[in-house]
């Protein structure tokens, strides 16, 4: 299904790559830009609503229909919300929007998340990524699946999570960092103690570092 909503910063900041914002299940656009303008006020942002509608209609959408992972597969789901991702950056190239060239930094919250290890491990978007965020979320396919042959697998990657998760189950949450571990040579792991299924303020502190480093 395209993807028909989104968000724009105003743009400013032209010379740093585009934030890319995904969020997490039963959410909407609305969801990641105050994030983005408290944690990354000098950077551009576009927060894409997920083109699955839930709930009869209100204002809460979904990649996949996953609302609780349990090592669920759900590879073709993500691979067709990828692809709905790409035709709206295409889209957007064509309107002048987004410059087709603009390098990209992902960040995904939960659901969001499990999109961005989709991508990472796919090699989707590997000519403009520069970094990813992953803020608790998880993988949407078995943890033994290796990245693909030409996935970039040397981008700088924030893996962010709760180990008091109550919606992402921990051992999700340690099978991501363990395989972003595994295959991903620039990985900041982020383990936060008694952290639910949320974003705290040290949290967001290591990501303004994390984001620093990457502007460097």
């Amino acid at each position: 299904m395209p993807i028909t909503q989104a968000i724009y910063s105003k743009s400013l900041y032209t010379e740093k790559p585009l934030l890319l914002l995904l969020h997490g299940y039963g959410s909407n656009e609305h969801d990641l830009p105050g994030l983005a303008e408290i944690a990354f006020p000098d950077w551009d942002y576009v927060s894409l609503q997920a083109p699955h509608s839930l709930m009869g209609g209100f204002s809460a959408y979904a990649w996949f229909d996953d609302p609780v992972p349990a090592h669920s597969q759900r590879a073709p789901q993500a691979d067709a919300c990828t692809q709905d991702i790409i035709a709206f950056l295409e889209d957007a190239a064509k309107t002048g929007k987004i410059p087709a060239k603009r390098p990209l930094v992902l960040l995904g919250f939960s659901q969001g998340g499990a999109m961005v290890s989709y991508i990472l491990q796919t090699g989707a978007l590997k000519d403009r990524l520069v970094a990813a965020v992953n803020l608790s979320g998880y993988l949407p396919f078995e943890d033994g699946t290796a990245p693909q042959a030409d996935a970039c697998t040397t981008l700088k990657v924030f893996h962010g999570w709760g180990n008091a998760d109550d919606v992402v189950p921990v051992h999700e949450n340690k099978a991501a960092r363990d395989w972003l571990a595994q295959h991903f040579a620039n990985v900041e792991d982020h383990e936060y103690t008694g952290l639910a299924h949320s974003i705290s303020l040290d949290e967001v502190r290591d990501l303004e570092r994390f984001f620093a480093s990457i502007a460097n």
